[in-house]
């Protein structure tokens, strides 16, 4: 016969000190996990909030067969760029196109420092005159027609849909969060303060014989 108290703490199982345990295992494992992942995004982080990175669609035929309509391309600045290579700039302020952004290769550089650039399906070199400070980058990665599905995602409609199916699923109530445990009666709580033992007989130990009925 073993004899607990009310109020007293009672030791975790095996069962709860390995859920405890595989918890604090995952929690590791997020953390880790974290950090390369925070600092893969800010590697990336676009021009606009002050990164590096840049992100174009490519839209005509001016520089197949390197680059094809609905190729996405990432650039990262350099400190310095030359005759041949690929670059990504916005067009200067006062020339026709003005901030137009254009991914075209440098062929030649003026006196000035400004550059003369051409597509790789052009005869001819276009007629902007970009500097180093119009250039946002050199192409580091490319993805095939990776664009075409990124344009047909930011369409009005189909954001909203799947905003629509974000929400839903955010909200949807999951059988994991409710609760297996019942909610205990304020009056049926154990109180801390207690200390009335309560008689509890082990399935293993021989109970004495009841002596009712025997006067």
């Amino acid at each position: 016969m073993s004899v607990r108290r009310r109020g007293m703490r009672r030791e975790p199982t095996r069962r709860q000190r390995l859920i405890a345990r595989r918890r604090r295992r995952r929690a590791l494992v997020w953390s880790v996990a974290f950090l390369p992942a925070l600092a893969v995004l800010w590697w990336m982080r676009p021009v606009t909030l002050g990164g590096e990175t840049a992100y174009v669609i490519v839209a005509g035929n001016s520089m197949r067969p390197t680059y094809a309509p609905g190729d996405l391309v990432v650039t990262r600045a350099k400190s310095k760029y030359i005759a041949g290579d690929i670059v990504l700039y916005r067009v200067p302020k006062d020339q026709p196109g003005e901030g137009l952004r254009v991914i075209h290769r440098i062929v030649d550089v003026n006196t000035d420092g400004t550059y003369v650039t051409q597509g790789d399906n052009r005869d001819r070199a276009d007629e902007w005159t970009p500097t180093a400070a119009n250039v946002e980058g050199k192409p580091r990665y490319i993805v095939r027609g990776l664009g075409i599905w990124l344009r047909k995602l930011l369409e009005p409609h189909v954001l909203a849909v799947v905003m629509a199916l974000s929400v839903v699923w955010a909200t949807w109530p999951s059988p994991r969060r409710r609760s297996r445990r019942r909610s205990v009666s304020p009056e049926l709580a154990p109180d801390a303060d207690a200390v009335e033992a309560i008689v509890v007989y082990e399935p293993w130990e021989r109970r004495e014989p009841s002596l009712a009925g025997r006067h």
